[in-house]
């Protein structure tokens, strides 16, 4: 009896695990799906998978909603707000790295711009691969995968803007739109180490990073070489594979602070990067390439997913080092060839301080993003501070009121470049 119970211990032990359930086939890739059959196609595919929970990040202008989904293993799918906490407590320093076995955080976002559709309908593609088929859990155990398809949910019928009329792919520093504001609460809620920003172009090609020169100095070191050197060459390689047409190198946004590749990853510590396919191609092309792009980039993370996970810890206490010693990143190239022509001036800077106006509105949303503003009870003496457009440092008197941003902080980059 004994043997008969270990053979079928043994047997069970070996069985393999069950294939991933199906999922309803994704909506028609000949032309853009509409919000709407967007929004059906989350809620179909997760009333059918137990790898999909639908999140909400609150209403567009309009009163539509911003869905995104989490997709991963239920194991990680049940303990994702203990998850995210990890990832928000070595954010603001309070840990200094992952345990064993984490899962990495990875966002892809589409639709920022109504006119620039085919991100969205990859991602629908995207998320029946995730979780159909026999090995779907080999990937998802690594990563979460959050799909925000929809940015601008009242664009979506082919207006770059929102119903305000606003880019809000300009909106990332100010977010002073509501879609803006729910999208930054969902990311600090789950903060990413990747984030994919998927757009379209002028012309028939596919761009991605490396980016050209200028970089914002201010860029966590360790996201560039992920993306750089973790996630550009897979990407590469599909393309080759795929005998598809693609750029690096190209002038894009990792400078300015309002685009949803410079914010993420100044911000956030992530690999935030810029996706552009050419809106001349087949719209059939345009999701197949989107995809692809997507599906490198997540198995590239996953398979380096320690080392993202450290690079992301690490450019934390970087931030707060630096910021603990005056120091602002120098500039730096990546463009074979190049040279930096500006450089950051060498002077030491611990702080910034700031009074009148809008004041309370920008402590505000510097401590929405995670920085600590500390607002003086007192008149504070500096041994040197450099007004706003002087030339040189003086000892001065900062006013009861004013505001006090140190850069001593894991957030320096993201004060830093604000500020």
């Amino acid at each position: 009896m004994r043997a008969v119970v270990a053979t079928l211990a043994a047997l069970t032990i070996a069985a393999p695990a069950a294939a991933c359930p199906a999922v309803p086939a994704p909506p028609s890739d000949q032309g853009p799906a509409t919000a709407g059959t967007i929004g059906e196609y989350l809620d179909a595919v997760a009333a059918r998978s137990p790898r999909v929970r639908l999140l909400d990040a609150g209403r567009s202008v309009r009163g539509r909603p911003l869905a995104y989904a989490a997709v991963s293993t239920p194991a990680n799918l049940a303990r994702l707000e203990q998850l995210a906490d990890t990832a928000r407590r070595v954010r603001a320093g309070e840990l200094r790295g992952f345990p064993a076995g984490a899962p990495l955080f990875a966002w892809v976002a589409g639709g920022v711009h109504g006119n620039e559709p085919s991100g969205a309908d990859a991602q629908l593609r995207l998320l029946a691969e995730l979780v159909s088929g026999p090995r779907c859990d080999r990937l998802l155990k690594r990563l979460v995968v959050f799909l925000l398809p929809l940015q601008n949910p009242d664009g979506r019928s082919g207006s770059r803007t929102n119903a305000w009329r606003f880019d809000l792919n300009r909106d990332w520093f100010a977010a002073t739109q509501p879609e803006t504001r729910g999208k930054l609460a969902a990311l600090e809620r789950h903060p990413p180490a990747v984030f994919i920003d998927q757009h379209e172009e002028g012309g028939t090609g596919f761009f991605f990073p490396p980016n050209a020169d200028p970089l914002h100095h201010e860029l966590p070191r360790g996201a560039v070489a992920t993306i750089n050197g973790v996630i550009s060459p897979p990407v590469q390689r599909a393309f080759r594979a795929r005998g598809a047409d693609f750029a690096n190198l190209l002038t894009y946004d990792l400078f300015f602070m309002g685009y949803g590749d410079t914010s993420p990853t100044t911000r956030f510590g992530a690999a935030g990067m810029t996706y552009e396919k050419g809106s001349s191609s087949p719209y059939r092309e345009k999701v197949a390439e989107h995809l692809a792009a997507a599906r490198a980039t997540l198995r590239a993370v996953a398979a380096k997913r320690t080392l993202v996970l450290r690079r992301w810890a690490t450019g934390r206490q970087q931030a707060l080092s630096q910021g603990a010693g005056g120091v602002l990143q120098p500039n730096r190239v990546v463009q074979p060839g190049n040279e930096v022509r500006f450089e950051v001036p060498p002077g030491r800077v611990y702080g910034h301080a700031f009074f009148g106006g809008d004041a309370d509105a920008l402590a505000a949303r510097l401590e929405g993003a995670g920085v600590d503003a500390v607002r003086l009870g007192a008149p504070l003496e500096v041994p040197a501070l450099r007004r706003h457009g002087a030339a040189s440092a003086a000892p001065a008197t900062l006013p009861a009121g004013a505001y006090v941003v140190s850069l001593a902080q894991t957030g320096k980059h993201w004060a830093q470049a604000l500020l």
